[in-house]
């Protein structure tokens, strides 16, 4: 009786478990970190921030997440100091951008 390459077969299955760490291993390999601003990249965006409310002008901003960098465009809103935040949007939409989730913006 030749059972071939059979007596192996079950070796190929994968358990959830192992395949769930797997793909938690793959997404950390492409984690980054945040990158650290110094002074003078925040007073720069602080006066682009100014910029664009002052002559209601557009702004591309750039947020950190640790697998992608976010784009985001609109005009800036308002500011809150207290909570350290932006509103950005139009007139119909807007959203809340915590501050120190920013690691660039420009003028569009």
């Amino acid at each position: 009786m030749n059972r071939g390459n059979l007596l192996w077969t079950g070796s190929r299955m994968m358990l959830t478990e192992h395949r769930q760490l797997l793909n938690k291993r793959l997404r950390d390999i492409n984690k980054k970190q945040k990158p650290l601003l110094d002074e003078q990249q925040k007073e720069q965006m602080v006066q682009i921030i100014s910029e664009a409310m002052v002559n209601d002008l557009e702004v591309i901003i750039t947020l950190f997440d640790p697998y992608h960098e976010k784009r985001l465009t609109g005009k800036v809103l308002g500011i809150d100091p207290l909570l350290r935040r932006l509103q950005l949007g139009d007139e119909q939409e807007y959203s809340w951008i915590k501050l120190e989730d920013m690691i660039d913006i420009a003028l569009k």
